[in-house]
């Protein structure tokens, strides 16, 4: 990959530290996409709750993580 992702989360979380003063951001991970709960892991999320059976993609559930961000000011 070239990186897109991670810059775009870098650009988001910028703006929502400095415009829109937010102390946090989460995200709700779906646990079979290992590359996208990677990235969230590189880019300092941590994981905080694993929810059973919480995302369902037309044929069958999916655990997901809830994952964290603090912001700095």
């Amino acid at each position: 990959l070239q990186g897109y992702a991670a810059a775009a989360l870098s650009a988001l979380s910028q703006y929502a530290s400095a415009t829109l003063h937010l102390h946090q951001l989460y995200v709700y991970a779906d646990l079979t996409n290992e590359a996208s709960v990677a990235l969230f892991r590189r880019m300092g999320y941590t994981e905080e709750t694993r929810l059973k059976d919480w995302l369902f993609d037309g044929r069958c559930y999916h655990d997901a993580m809830l994952m964290q961000l603090f912001l700095l000011p």
